[in-house]
């Protein structure tokens, strides 16, 4: 009466077929989340309780899992919060920086979509009228298969 074999049976399927949709999001992943916990759990016990039943040889195994796991995240942790995805806000510093120099009317175009840049937070400028135009964003434009 093992319940790790359903789970997994399970979390495979849900898994494969969001991987196979053409709209990817980490939330369609939040419903199976609890279940994945659950069997990382297992695992992670079988590591730290091992065959030794020594409480000192236990508190040991899991500080070296523990750094383990800080040290395999660390470059995800670094790329995810310095690197990934800084281009919107780096351009709007730039063009901030270019309006301040130069008070006027601007037309910004954005070749991405509404929700991907930082807009009128990083270019409210008091002296300089700006206005910005996007992609659609409508859940319209979503409905072509094609696109």
């Amino acid at each position: 009466d093992n319940p790790l074999p359903t789970l997994f049976a399970i979390i495979s399927p849900y898994i494969a077929l969001h991987s196979v949709s053409a709209h990817k999001e980490f939330r369609f992943l939040l419903p199976i989340l609890p279940l994945v916990c659950i069997l990382v759990g297992q695992k992670v016990s079988k590591i730290v309780e091992g065959t030794e039943s020594s409480t000192h040889a236990q508190l040991r195994r899991c500080k070296l899992l523990f750094k383990g796991l800080l040290v395999s995240n660390f470059p995800h942790l670094k790329y995810l919060s310095m690197i990934h995805q800084r281009g919107p806000i780096a351009l709007n510093q730039f063009l901030s920086a270019r309006m301040e120099e130069n008070a006027r009317s601007y037309t910004v175009h954005y070749l991405m979509g509404c929700h991907s840049a930082p807009v009128y937070s990083h270019l409210h400028m008091p002296n300089s009228n700006v206005t910005v135009r996007y992609l659609d964003c409508s859940p319209e434009c979503r409905s072509d298969e094609e696109a």
